[in-house]
């Protein structure tokens, strides 16, 4: 994956949409900070759940705060919370945040319903191989699909024989066994998930998990655990169920679902009304800080992309501020892609992979 940072750049101010995991490296400042001239805006995601009881993660995130400013040249940094929790936490412990929950940037165009797709599986769980994923849960699903590749964050191989000795008989749509590299692309996500009946969410505390509602948009019912880390935001209990730890009690709802089938369009088209306020809001407040620099009017209708596999591509702001897909660039603007900086590059690595940085820069046409 190429995960690091994405911005959107109008030549002045520089803004940067992160994971909070790129902090873990103490020379991320050293290497950001030369990125460009000009106030430089972090927007960061929170990649994992957050509670007060995490008293540690809450101290690095206030000192990130205060290293980042401390820089000088305007610099800010906001978090982007995928709870209500969170956010009051966020703002309380005094640490700049908004509640635009990150689910809210996955692409509609790509995660959809595929009339014509034979629903062949009783459920699909997209889901790495580690243990907070709990597959065993899925035990009792009698046709079961699995996008499973390798976690590259510290593999567990004793995991990893167990989820593949208890589920040998269940649908592998990757064979990370015989490619441990195996990953597929949106589109073919997209695809295996448009072949089951419902969609499953078996950790008990994670970040919002991305799979969760790029099931719903392609118009799958989901069954799921109690959960810590804000996927339940954009559920909905009319194709929503929230059922105990246990494989029996997970099958039995899947069995339901598969029986009771919601209409897709409807399960996608309330989903994508969920999401839309916390794009929104992420919407406002680029425009803010776009208007607070006195960016041009014109720039001011272009926001971030975020990270690959989420929202592809560019997408602009309308004027009720929500966020539309970008397939031509406004008159008198041009589009580029370019990396930051070789030393960001070589920072960011994670997952097995080095995690590139990129930056989408939307400049004014000089031709």
């Amino acid at each position: 994956m190429k995960i690091p940072g994405i911005t959107l750049h109008s030549s002045h101010p520089t803004i940067l949409v992160v994971s909070d995991w790129v902090f873990h490296n103490e020379q991320i400042f050293d290497a950001l900070k030369n990125c460009g001239p000009g106030p430089i805006w972090l927007l960061s995601l929170v990649s994992w759940h957050l509670d007060s009881s995490q008293k540690e993660r809450i101290k690095n995130l206030t000192d990130i705060c205060r290293v980042w400013r401390d820089l000088g040249r305007d610099h800010h940094i906001l978090f982007l919370a995928n709870t209500r929790e969170e956010l009051a936490l966020l703002n309380t412990s005094g640490i700049p945040a908004i509640w635009s929950h990150q689910n809210a940037l996955i692409d509609e165009d790509v995660f959809r319903p595929l009339p014509g797709t034979t629903r062949e599986f009783d459920a699909v769980y997209n889901a790495r191989l580690t243990p907070f994923k709990r597959h065993a849960l899925a035990g009792n699903i009698p046709r079961l699909s699995l996008i499973a590749p390798f976690f590259p964050d510290g593999r567990d191989p004793e995991y990893e024989a167990e989820v593949r000795r208890q589920f040998a008989d269940a649908h592998w749509v990757i064979d990370p066994f015989s490619d441990p590299n195996a990953l597929l692309q949106p589109e073919e996500v997209n695809q295996a998930i448009n072949r089951a009946h419902v969609g499953l969410c078996l950790s008990p505390s994670e970040g919002a998990m991305f799979a969760s509602t790029e099931y719903l948009l392609a118009g799958l019912p989901v069954v799921t655990t109690e959960s810590e880390g804000g996927r339940e935001v954009l559920f909905d209990d009319q194709y929503c169920s929230i059922v105990a730890d246990d494989p029996a009690a997970i099958a039995e709802a899947v069995c339901h679902w598969k029986q009771r089938a919601p209409d897709p369009a409807h399960i996608r088209a309330k989903t994508l009304e969920k999401m839309m306020p916390h794009r929104a809001r992420l919407g406002n407040l680029v425009k803010k800080i776009l208007a607070h620099h006195g960016a041009h009017a014109a720039a001011a209708k272009w926001l971030i992309p975020t990270l690959p596999n989420k929202l592809a591509g560019h997408r602009y702001l309308t004027e009720d501020s929500n966020l539309k897909p970008l397939r031509e660039a406004p008159a008198g603007f041009s589009v580029r892609l370019h990396t930051i900086r070789n030393s960001v590059t070589g920072l960011l690595k994670t997952r097995e992979h080095t995690a590139m940085a990129l930056t989408h820069s939307v400049m004014q046409d000089k031709s």
